[in-house]
């Protein structure tokens, strides 16, 4: 987090800010499983982004939290599932409600269009 807090340095206050993480934190094997992250920590990760974000909006400034896309189990080679992709977006959505943030529940909305 402290290259991330760095980084974040503006010279000016940010009005909307999306952010849109655990679609690589949620592979569970295969060549990139070094992106997995557990949930518990992308959870608590998600949550220290916000406290570094809030401060640095503008007075009537958003965030907008997206959740990981759905997977579709058939299309992958056992590296992620849409399983456990959607606890790390049920995470996301838990956390926009505790921290009274908008969620944009992309794992809900493209499985209902893939119905």
């Amino acid at each position: 987090m402290p290259i991330f807090s760095k980084e974040l340095q503006f010279q000016y206050a940010a009005s909307f800010v999306t952010v849109f993480l655990g679609a690589n934190d949620a592979i569970m094997d295969g060549p990139d499983k070094v992106a997995h992250v557990p949930l518990e920590d992308y959870r608590v990760n998600l949550q220290k982004i916000l406290h570094i974000i809030r401060p640095l909006l503008a007075p009537h400034g958003k965030i907008l939290l997206s959740t990981p896309p759905c997977i579709i189990d058939s299309e992958r080679h056992g590296d992620r599932t849409n399983l456990a992709t959607g606890k790390y977006a049920r995470a996301c959505v838990e956390l926009g409600e505790t921290e009274n943030v908008h969620v944009l529940d992309l794992h809900v909305l493209q499985l209902d269009i893939s119905r």
